[in-house]
């Protein structure tokens, strides 16, 4: 595809999905999750591209069969509105692969395997672009190196950088070529050889993200080319996934969410979505269709006993806590009982966000009802429905 003068319509996401040559392991993980099941969730999601990597690894296992599934891949991709960001290199693994960095090894291997996956796809309506190599600075070989070694490390990147963003305007004269950069910092001076400006942010805070736009923005308008974030997103980095996507378009650029389908490696801090298809953070999604969590003062508090519900749950948690008892007789509540008024209780407590959602209450009810009943422990689902009314009554300042 001819480079485009705007790609702020981009909504891109990362997919788990390459070929088994030797294994089908990804990240120490079976593969599971279908490419068109991961696409179908790209459509629910509002979502147009996404990034695909190919090691050359495969490549040079089995040329054809690599060549050919990226092409499948990329094809099935178009079916479901879905463009392809094909990656060829990925900086990530430069340490084990310093070799690449070789002229050798570009005339031996590099050189034939980027010619036929170009070849290949260059013609292909679900291409979007070329990304040479992915964060060409984000390995100990040049983030590790010592000040005097860094300049030699970087110039010797950037020359196989040159060397490949030549090769595919060679090969593909109309098409796009892109790098993916590990921040705005690493732009400048390989902005002269692609057609598109890409840098990864993971900014901590907003002013924080708003400085990595403004250094990347200000290399596009220098240079004349559209910029994207290729990158973003990620829970332990303080990046929430509502505000990265928020930013993204009132910057009015497009973006990469880093990824899809909570699992494998990444699974504790990246996904939108978990192998079953439901949500892991709703306000992520909810980003996807523009629609943001207000973090202003005009939020209005929730007010959960307004129509004296609240004393409702509590009633029902008190009798479900009170035990049949007698002269010559004590008959405990069911766990189905204790459920039944937890669950009330939990209810109201998620839906006027009462309490954190790491550990939701209601999933917690979802697995004792999983379990047959004479398998649950009372005692524990006594505790739990008890410490909800009190956090119920603390809330709602109830006697």
């Amino acid at each position: 595809m001819k480079p485009l003068k705007d790609y702020s319509h981009i909504r891109g996401i990362h997919l788990s999905h390459r070929p088994s040559f030797g294994s089908d392991f990804v990240d120490g993980k079976r593969e599971t999750l279908s490419l068109e099941w991961q696409l179908e969730y790209c459509k629910k999601l509002n979502l147009n591209s996404a990034r695909q990597f190919c090691d050359f690894p495969f490549y040079l296992a089995d040329p054809k069969a690599c060549v050919d599934f990226y092409v499948e891949t990329t094809r099935t991709g178009m079916k479901y509105g879905v463009s392809n960001m094909q990656i060829l290199f990925n900086g990530n693994s430069l340490d084990k692969n310093l070799f690449i960095l070789e002229p050798e090894w570009w005339a031996e291997v590099g050189d034939r395997y980027v010619t036929d996956m170009v070849l290949a796809l260059k013609d292909e309506p679900g291409l979007l672009m070329w990304d040479v190599m992915n964060e060409p600075s984000c390995n100990n070989y040049y983030s590790y190196a010592t000040p005097e070694e860094k300049p030699e490390r970087w110039e010797k990147i950037n020359r196989f950088l040159k060397h490949y963003c030549d090769l595919i305007h060679e090969l593909d004269p109309e098409g796009c070529v892109t790098i993916g950069h590990t921040t705005p910092a690493d732009l400048e001076p390989n902005s002269e050889w692609v057609d598109v400006i890409c840098f990864h942010d993971y900014s901590q805070t907003l002013a924080r993200i708003n400085r990595a736009y403004d250094r990347a923005l200000a290399v596009g308008e220098k240079y004349g080319k559209p910029v994207i974030n290729s990158e973003t997103c990620c829970l332990c980095r303080a990046n929430p996934y509502d505000l990265a996507i928020q930013t993204a378009m009132e910057r009015n650029t497009g973006f990469y969410v880093f990824n899809l389908v909570s699992e494998g490696y990444w699974g504790e801090v990246h996904g939108l979505i978990y192998p079953d298809g439901t949500v892991r953070n709703p306000d992520a999604v909810a980003a996807l269709y523009g629609f943001f969590r207000n973090r202003t003062s005009t939020r209005i508090k929730a007010k959960p006993n307004r129509e004296g519900y609240v004393y409702q749950a509590l009633k029902l948690l008190e009798t479900a806590l009170t035990d049949d008892t007698g002269l010559f007789r004590n008959t405990p509540r069911t766990t189905d009982e204790i459920l039944e008024a937890a669950e009330y209780a939990a209810n109201l407590m998620e839906c006027n966000e009462m309490v954190p959602m790491i550990d939701p209450p209601s999933a917690r009810i979802a697995d004792w009802r999983a379990m047959p009943p004479e398998e649950r422990n009372l005692e524990e689902v006594r505790k739990f429905a008890y410490e909800l009314g009190k956090i119920l009554k603390e809330y709602c300042q109830v006697l």
